[in-house]
């Protein structure tokens, strides 16, 4: 998305009265300076070391167990319910390890902010064929699966209702719930802690926005049975 956002972006620009961008030469050197800008390999590092680290919370951090509803196939499948205290033990490790033991910056996600987008959209694109080529080689419930005419839209839409690797370690639930959702917060005090360093102070609205966003984290969590 990232990168088909930026084509477009840069297409228009292209297509603009501005003369810089009539050369096409000009336009794909001027994405590429861009992109190059953005990455770095401490983002990458940052990033999957995130997704690693949020994985294991959803494997081995107790949680009860709840149950989805019944599938197509009639199966029930387990899930554990463990996100709010994946959250909370993420943020308190954040805070303890940026302001109290000076481990790193509590501005770190904010200062590689563009190399993370980087990341992330590598590894949505790796999800995306993986998951596609997993329907077809090992699918967790072979009868839970809907087929189109269309390889492109079965890619974008998804083959397999409930993708699994084992009993517990549900695709669907893990990156909707943890790298995204706990990250929500977690990337608004980053820039909260980023303006304080530019300006001295946070702004009122600053504070406004992680206050509503971690209000509706919280419950998001807190409901994650349902």
């Amino acid at each position: 998305m990232l990168y088909s956002c930026a084509l477009v972006y840069l297409y228009d620009l292209k297509s603009s009265d501005l003369p810089y961008f009539k050369n096409l030469g000009t336009w794909i050197s001027f994405s590429v300076f861009y992109l190059t800008q953005w990455f770095s390999t401490f983002g990458f590092q940052l990033y999957f070391g995130w997704l690693s680290f949020q994985a294991a919370l959803y494997v081995f951090l107790p949680g009860p167990v709840g149950y989805g509803q019944m599938t197509p196939a009639g199966y029930k499948l387990p899930y554990i319910v463990n996100g709010l205290a994946a959250w909370f033990l993420t943020h308190a490790l954040f805070l303890v390890g940026s302001l109290y033991f000076k481990l790193f910056k509590a501005s770190v996600i904010a200062d590689n902010w563009g190399s993370l987008m980087i990341a992330a959209n590598c590894y949505g694109y790796f999800l995306t064929f993986f998951a596609y080529f997993k329907a077809y080689a090992f699918p967790s419930h072979p009868a839970d699966r809907k087929f189109s005419s269309s390889a492109i839209y079965d890619m974008f839409m998804g083959i397999e209702f409930n993708p699994r690797f084992g009993k517990y370690f549900d695709f669907k639930l893990f990156h909707n719930g943890r790298p995204g959702i706990v990250a929500w917060t977690l990337i608004n005090l980053s820039f909260a802690a980023a303006q304080y360093n530019e300006i001295g102070y946070v702004t009122n609205s600053m504070i406004l926005l992680n206050i509503f966003h971690a209000m509706y984290v919280v419950d998001f969590f807190y409901h994650e049975v349902l």
